[in-house]
């Protein structure tokens, strides 16, 4: 599961300049055991409930995900649609703006991405990183069920001013993922919503540098059962905040497996 707004982001490369601003990652510690901290579990499975339930989850075989997001190739200019879809660790996200059509997809384990009208390679790394934020009961219960997912309760904090409990995970089985798979999430104390996730970008050469990311969650509507936010605001670096907006979410449409490949030949 993977990938959304600011994928475009890394796609348009319009946030990629401030990499060389971010120093390189601390060295590298060998992989330790995971941590599943019984508080954290327990906020967890909560979160899930709260959006409709592991089972709801659990049933749910592919997404796509449409809506309208700010043009980072023209500020100032009209919204562009985006579409984002998945297969279980599959994922296909498509925008066209105003400097063209931008796509990357997982390739079934040749992740690639189309810019200026070529397919190029991406680094798989970079998916790791960046996941399905847009669906987060899908990357929570997935990190659930994930042993190599260390899973801490932080303790309280605040979002925007209100309060809210924190709760680390990060996938440390090898040194690579130690590095751009680390994430703080936050929940709406009563609600138990997500609210707010705080992860890195990588640069696509390098796993050491990255930005710190973000993602907010708000306007959550229930679609077939799981809850599913509709206002998405997301930041990188010190790029000021940008809100997308979902107008539509279909699950279990049965996406053919082709979808999350380039065409033959590389072609359009």
């Amino acid at each position: 599961m993977h990938l959304f707004v600011l994928w475009r982001a890394l796609v348009l490369g319009s946030l990629l300049v401030f990499i060389s601003q971010v120093g390189l990652a601390q060295s590298q510690s060998p992989a330790a055991p995971p941590v599943r901290d019984p508080q954290a579990l327990a906020v967890l499975q909560s979160s899930i409930a709260a959006m409709g339930g592991a089972s709801a989850v659990a049933a749910i075989t592919d997404t796509t995900v449409t809506g309208m997001e700010p043009d980072l190739s023209n500020p100032g200019g009209p919204p562009v649609p985006f579409t984002f879809q998945t297969s279980g660790a599959e994922f296909r996200s498509t925008t066209q703006n105003a400097s063209g059509v931008y796509t990357a997809l997982s390739g079934h384990g040749v992740p690639a991405q189309l810019k200026h009208g070529s397919w190029i390679p991406l680094a798989p790394y970079v998916s790791r990183a960046v996941l399905s934020f847009h669906l987060p009961a899908l990357v929570l219960y997935g990190e659930m069920q994930n042993a190599n997912y260390t899973l801490q309760y932080v303790g309280t904090g605040t979002v925007d001013g209100n309060p809210a409990i924190h709760i680390h995970a990060a996938d440390n089985s090898d040194t690579t993922r130690q590095l751009v798979t680390p994430q703080e999430w936050y929940f709406d104390p009563t609600t138990l919503l997500p609210v707010r996730v705080e992860y890195k970008l990588p640069d696509e050469r390098n796993p050491q540098a990255y930005l710190l990311a973000w993602t907010e969650f708000s306007g959550y509507q229930t679609i077939n059962g799981l809850a599913v936010p509709y206002q998405i605001n997301f930041g990188a670096g010190y790029a000021s905040s940008t809100i997308a907006t979902v107008t539509s979410v279909t699950f279990n449409s049965g996406l053919p497996a082709s979808t999350f490949d380039p065409p033959a030949a590389g072609a359009q």
